[in-house]
């Protein structure tokens, strides 16, 4: 062998890629060390033996058959054709496969083709792919985020408002010259311990909103006597109305902030759109194996069964005014559901016109878990507490 030859032969065989030569049925008569090496296999078990398709796996076989061969022979070369090659292993290994026809003076064809492995490409590409999608997803979150805070700011205006106009008409009383010194005593300890359970909820409310992503917040252990007790201060400063707990469930484990702004807003509801002389006021915590359970009743004006579904559509109202005279914002409700839906549960509505409404809803033990639970709150009788 000249050195001319033997370069060649090296050249061919310890080439980067690898090379094949096959006849026209696709008989190997040629294969180089590095594709021997991919497909793990030995130069006497595949030349004239086998065929290039051999090495393919199922799907290969086929698109070869009925696309690949059928094109190389009208096209005389193919560029670029994705195929998975079968290693002695059994696995698929990605390659791109070029080739080009030789067709010999007796008429006789021969392919030519280099085979190169892009399995480093493909997980390249699929990098590529989950950090496009991991991008997409970001943005579709902010997006939501932007939109959540947008309703969020209408929502925090529409949970605070009566809670602020209470502690407006306390300090109107603290303001009163026929007050004794007791009397105002006692209505400046209900102004600063309204205020002071407002602000830590909208503190609260803040820092969930500027990290919203939920993933990353903590349950919390709540004992569910000072969770309504704070909301209760919240929205009824003077104690005015008559509220009743049966707290079976002790103690829940879920996201604090959240199930303040659930309760606050079904609560403030409650307390304004009742048109009876003394507001009561029913709650109930209860809990199975994997649910809490939360009920709020009330004796107001109640709602037309009609309207049942509409009152959580975002922005619709029922063109109603509360008991000072003012419309909502549509939003309040909307945003109940949502953030109950967050956690893993449902809410529903029974409702009479003139007889009250009852708002029952569930959430997931211990945090967020895939939307979709139907189970709502049960009806109980013990462990009455008057708050």
């Amino acid at each position: 062998m000249n050195l001319e030859n033997h370069i060649t032969i090296d050249l061919f065989n310890k080439a980067p890629f690898g090379y094949i030569i096959t006849q026209e049925d696709g008989t190997i008569i040629k294969i180089n060390d590095t594709l021997l090496s991919l497909v793990q296999s030995n130069r006497d078990a595949l030349v004239g033996k086998k065929k290039f398709q051999d090495l393919l796996n199922v799907g290969g076989r086929i698109y070869y058959e009925t696309h690949y061969l059928p094109l190389l022979i009208y096209q005389k070369e193919v560029q670029e054709i994705n195929f998975d090659i079968r290693s002695k292993k059994g696995t698929n290994i990605p390659v791109l496969v070029n080739t080009n026809v030789i067709k010999e003076k007796g008429g006789q064809l021969f392919f030519l083709s280099t085979v190169i492995n892009i399995s480093q490409r493909k997980l390249y590409e699929r990098e590529l792919f989950l950090a496009k999608e991991r991008a997409q997803e970001v943005t579709k979150k902010l997006e939501e985020a932007n939109q959540e805070l947008k309703n969020f700011s209408h929502v925090l205006t529409h949970d605070v408002k009566s809670p602020l106009g209470n502690i407006i008409g306390l300090l109107d009383l603290v303001d009163n010259d026929m007050l004794s010194e007791e009397e105002r005593s006692e209505y400046f300890n209900l102004v600063r311990n309204s205020t002071s359970g407002l602000l830590d909820m909208i503190d609260g409310i803040l820092k969930y909103h500027i990290n919203s992503d939920i993933d990353s917040q903590i349950p919390e252990k709540i004992s569910v006597q000072d969770l309504i007790t704070k909301i209760a201060q919240i929205a009824d400063p003077e104690s005015k109305i008559e509220l009743t707990v049966v707290d079976e469930e002790k103690t829940i484990e879920t996201y604090n902030v959240i199930i303040e702004m659930i309760l606050l807003n079904l609560l403030v509801n409650a307390i304004k759109y009742n048109d009876k002389e003394i507001v009561r006021i029913n709650f109930l915590t209860s809990s199975d194996e994997k649910y809490y359970h939360f009920t709020i009743s009330d004796n107001g004006r109640g709602i037309d069964e009609k309207d049942f579904k509409r009152i959580f559509e975002p922005s619709k109202t029922l063109e109603v005014k509360d008991r000072f005279n003012s419309k909502g914002t549509g939003l309040g409700l909307s945003y109940v559901k949502k953030m109950v839906e967050k956690l893993g549960g449902a809410i529903k509505v029974q409702s009479k016109l003139g007889s009250g409404s009852t708002f029952s809803f569930t959430i997931i033990k211990g945090g967020m878990k895939p939307i979709g639970a139907k189970t709502y709150a049960k009806n109980s009788s013990s462990n009455l507490v008057r708050i």
